[in-house]
Formats: C-alpha cells, structure tokens, sequence
C-alpha cells in the first residue's frame, strides 16, 4: 500500500500537468496554433483561425472525456493487493496517458495542415497574373527585410542571459558539506552503504545549474520586427525557468540534508523517508505547474505584439507538430511548438541517438513490470542439496555450505528490518536488510509465514524461510540432523 501512495502522488499530477499543457497547444504561441505556422496572407490567417475554431470545439471535448478516464484508471490500484500489479498499473497508465493526451492535438494539426496546404495551392491559382506578380515581389521585399531584421533580432536576443553560476554554487556547497558531514560521522556499516545514496542525492543538485545553464543558451525566437520587444520577451521567459530551476536547486539540497539525517539515524523509520520522498515529489509538481502558468501567462501578455510573419514556413519538417526533423537545420535543439521547453532535431546524430535512448526506455517498462510480476507471484524454495543449503527464486540467490551454518534457531519473530538493497513486498523479502540497532543481515523469506531460520555463515547473518512453515520446520530438521555441522 505505501508503494501504491507513493506512486498515487508522485505520478498522479503528472495527468493535470499534461492536460493543462496539452490544451494550450490550441492558442497562438509565438504566431504558431496546434503546431502549425499561422499563414501569413491577412484573409488566410482569418480563414485558419476560423477553422481553429471549429476544431477546437472536438478537441476540449475530446481532451476532457481522456483526462476524466484518466483519473479513473488508477483508483482501483487501492484495492488491489499486489505490489506488481499495482506498479504495473501505473506505469502503463503513464505511457498511455501521454499517447491519449496527444491524439486529439494530433488528428486537428493534420486536418489543420491538410487545409492550409489546400487553401495556399487554391490562392496560388487565383487569376489576375499581373497583379500576382506585384504583389509577389512586395512579398520577396518583405522577406528580405524579415530575414535581415531576423537575424539583428536573434542576434541581440541572444545576448540575453539569466542564469548565473555565484546563487547555484551556495547550494551546490552545501550539498557538498552534507556529504562530508555524513562521511565524517556515519557510525556502522549500514551508513556506510547508505552513503553512496547521499553522494548521488547531493549530485542532483549541481546538475539543475547544468539543466538552468544550457536552457539558458538556446537560441531565442524571434517573435517580432521591435528589438525591444524580442529581448524582453527572451528576458521574461528565462527569468520564470531561472527561478524554477534554483528553487528545484535549493529543494534538493533540503532533501539531501534530510536524506543523510533519516539513512544515519536508526532511532528514525526509514517510512519517514519515503514519506520525504513524496513530498518533495509533489513540491516539485507543484513548482512545476506554478512555472507552467507564469510562461503561459507571459505569452499571452505578448500574443499582441507577436508577428506572425516572422515565423518560417516549415510545417513539413514537424511530424504532427510535435516532432522535429529538418536535415537543413544544424540545431540540435530548437523550441517546441507544442507545450514548453525544447525539442530535438531527429535528424542530428544527437536527435537520433536521444531518440533511440527513448525508444528503449519505453519498451523497458513492460519488460520491468513483467519482471516484477514474476517475483511476487513466483514462490521461494529453500532446500537442501547434497552439502549445500540452497535459495531460489527465479534464480539461486544463496549456496551456502551446510558445514558453514552455526548457531541454527528456529525463531517465530522477525526483528525491525529496513532495506538496503534487494526486494521488499507483502510476501517477499530478500536481499541485504538492516536490523534496527544491530547492524546488517542476508534475508531471504517470505514475511507473512510464522517461523523462519536464523543462522550465521561466513560471519553473516541470516534469516531464511521455505514457501511455507512446513517446508521451513522441515529444513531445520534436516539442517539439525546433518552430520558434521558446527
């Protein structure tokens, strides 16, 4: 159950943050809606408008009922016993999610793209030749002019810059003196292994100033023929995922203090920093969804001012407006035309190498979830073979040497465990476990039986069970009866 909350509120927002962001793809972005260049012919562009309307009817329509399933689908996780099922759950909710919450903007920009290009071929058709022909040629001024004052406009955009390195290292300092803190003080083994948790809790932090730092450098879009205009319109958005990203920058470093504070102290529950865990999570959302509505607002304080002629018509090089590949454009990252941030250029080597990264942490989680099915549902075995004691599941995980085994119980209690590393469910314990005040111990058992094996091998403890308590009553009888055993 505290997996499902975990996953309940750490996953969950993310529905809200994709609705909200998806359905702002149907308002004027920078002279783009729903990922499509609005023309620049004055009767056109009413005409497009005219049909983005009528479009925009079936895509709210459409949006709503998807986000309303999606709220759905997850609650029955609550009652479902199983952490593999409920996992499972979640994570295809997730992928599908994001492919729903996509589909209605995709069917509109391809009807959307299929008229502009039917209305562009028609006007082109259009008779009076002359008077076609003069006004071809104030087009090719304009363009001529658009693409001088484009490249003044970006060249001075890009001069602006809001990130700066003195507010992100404090943070990233202190991160580094809660390490060396923890290493000077960590008082067992287990805070030893812990230790490593911290260094890489602690590492986040410097890596929001690499994220702030290469937002920052991206190339500004130029939105508008007044210089003015362009830069302050630059300035604000980089301000707003300034803020964000050394807010996200400070709130790691909380959580890494916190971190080392729970993995160090035995008299505090680890439960405690799971629950740390959860809400940082959904401070993060929250942030999120704050900066999201800041940028929003933002664009349409400038949806004025915003020229639409300046935007270059390269509707063809956007798959379904979301997916950028142009073979002519050496960027490797150039600004979304549907939600915020960037996108990449499938047609850089980076742009492919990122997009076959993707491609495979999408198709490994169902591999994932098909793994964690086989854990929880596929039983232990614990048995005797020839000298060996041995446990499997799935595979051996023990061999130990029956000779080896000393100080054999058969206890009906288990003491307060904690995970360091290994498997933890409702009927599944294995791995390397912390014993509250008495340092490490190999486990292998299932939790809900009512006796289970403590020994010691090599200098290591143990706690072990068979499936159930006749096969583990039945192992320590053949254990006590081994000839030659310590």
């Amino acid at each position: 159950m505290l997996l499902n909350i975990i996953l309940f509120i750490g996953m969950y927002p993310i529905v809200f943050i994709l609705y909200f962001v998806s359905k702002w793809s149907s308002t004027n972005r920078n002279g783009t809606v729903f990922g499509l260049c609005v023309p620049g012919d004055k009767a056109l562009a009413e005409e497009f408008y005219r049909q983005v309307d009528e479009k925009e009817i079936w895509y709210r329509r459409r949006m709503r009922n998807i986000f309303i399933l999606l709220l759905i689908i997850p609650l029955p996780t609550f009652v479902i016993p199983y952490v593999s099922i409920q996992f499972t759950i979640w994570m295809l909710w997730l992928l599908c999610g994001i492919v729903l919450l996509e589909l209605p903007c995709m069917k509109v920009h391809q009807d959307l793209k299929a008229w502009k290009k039917n209305a562009q071929t028609i006007l082109k058709e259009q008779s009076l030749k002359e008077k076609m022909g003069m006004e071809i040629q104030d087009s090719k001024a304009e363009i001529q002019s658009s693409d001088r004052v484009r490249l003044i406009e970006l060249s001075e955009a890009g001069q602006v810059r809001k990130t700066k390195l003195l507010p992100f290292l404090v943070p990233t300092l202190v991160s580094a003196a809660i390490v060396l803190a923890y290493a000077l003080f960590r008082v067992d083994s287990r805070g030893q292994q812990m230790f490593l948790v911290v260094i890489l809790f602690a590492l986040c932090t410097p890596m929001f100033y690499v994220a702030a730092g290469w937002l920052d450098r991206q190339r500004t879009a130029v939105v508008s023929y007044n210089s003015e205009i362009n830069i302050n319109f630059a300035r604000a958005k980089k301000q707003i995922w300034n803020r964000f990203w050394l807010f996200c920058a400070w709130l790691n470093t909380a959580f890494t203090a916190f971190s080392a504070f729970t993995l160090r102290n035995d008299e505090i529950s680890v439960i405690w920093l799971l629950w740390g865990t959860i809400f940082y999570m959904a401070i993060t959302m929250i942030l999120l969804l704050f900066t999201v509505r800041q940028l929003n607002r933002i664009e349409r304080h400038y949806k004025k001012k915003i020229d639409s002629m300046l935007n270059e018509e390269d509707d063809d090089c956007w798959i379904f407006g979301m997916f950028y590949c142009n073979k002519t454009d050496k960027r490797t990252f150039v600004e979304t035309r549907i939600g915020y941030g960037v996108t990449t250029n499938m047609a850089t080597p980076l742009g492919k190498g990122l997009l076959i990264f993707s491609g495979i942490a999408i198709l490994s989680v169902p591999v994932l979830c098909i793994w964690m099915i086989m854990i929880e549902f596929t039983p232990i075995k614990l048995e005797i073979h020839e000298n060996y004691l041995v446990a499997e599941q799935l595979k051996t995980d023990y061999r130990i040497d029956v000779g080896e085994i000393e100080e054999l119980e058969l206890v009906d209690e288990l003491p307060e465990l904690s995970k360091n590393r290994g498997t933890g469910m409702d009927n599944l314990y294995k791995g390397n476990w912390h014993i509250i005040y008495a340092g490490d111990c190999e486990v292998f058992l299932n939790p809900q039986n009512q006796v289970f094996l403590k020994f010691m091998a090599d200098g290591e403890l143990y706690y072990m069970s068979a499936a159930d308590d006749n096969g583990t009553r039945e192992i320590y009888a053949k254990l006590n009866a081994k000839p030659g055993r310590k």
